[in-house]
């Protein structure tokens, strides 16, 4: 388990370096923010205005 942990890790890299991905990809923090609510809470959808539905 542990193993395959780091494995994904060095592959896929961090949550960090993801965050850092997406704020240099689309300069908006708003986005940067869903990506790590959607990841850690699963799928969300969006209204008309960009904002997380419950």
């Amino acid at each position: 388990m542990v193993e395959e942990a780091v494995a994904e890790i060095l592959a896929d890299g961090t949550g960090a370096d993801r965050q850092r991905a997406i704020m240099v990809r689309t300069r908006n923090l708003r986005d940067v923010v869903f990506d790590a609510a959607e990841r850690t809470i699963g799928s969300t959808r969006r209204n008309r205005n960009g904002d997380a539905e419950a």
